[in-house]
């Protein structure tokens, strides 16, 4: 495993870890000693998981800096056809909300960054098998 991928793996893991440890935290918190708290408290809180992903967003960076230019250019197309694909998604649920179509409660936002993960890996696997 080259230096690159160690390192990555190594920042991915421990912002992954820190994610689910303050998102535990943050959930239990607000479902109990601050369930009644005011609302700046509460987004406060709510907000503190977003610290770790984005340290997990910045172990992607560094990754996608310091690669070779195929696997750069592999890891642009599949963010590319992420971005578009998860954005057409959203565009047409709003699109359906707008018409009274169907209801959409606020908690599908949550799901966001995790699809555009997940596509982003189908399309990294299938660019990979086109380029070799």
């Amino acid at each position: 495993m080259q230096h690159i991928h160690r390192r990555y793996m190594r920042e991915f893991g421990v912002a992954m870890s820190a994610y689910v440890l303050v998102l535990v935290a943050s959930i239990t918190a607000l479902n109990g000693p601050l369930a009644s708290a005011g609302p700046a408290v509460r987004a406060v809180v709510a907000l503190l998981p977003v610290l770790p992903v984005g340290l997990v967003l910045r172990a992607v960076l560094r990754y996608v800096r310091d690669e070779d230019e195929l696997q750069r250019r592999i890891d642009s197309e599949a963010i590319a056809i992420a971005a578009l694909v998860v954005g057409l998604g959203t565009f047409s649920l709003g699109m359906l909300a707008a018409a009274d179509v169907l209801t959409v409660s606020g908690d599908w936002w949550l799901w966001i960054l995790p699809a555009m993960f997940a596509v982003f890996g189908l399309a990294k696997f299938a660019a990979v098998r086109r380029y070799r």
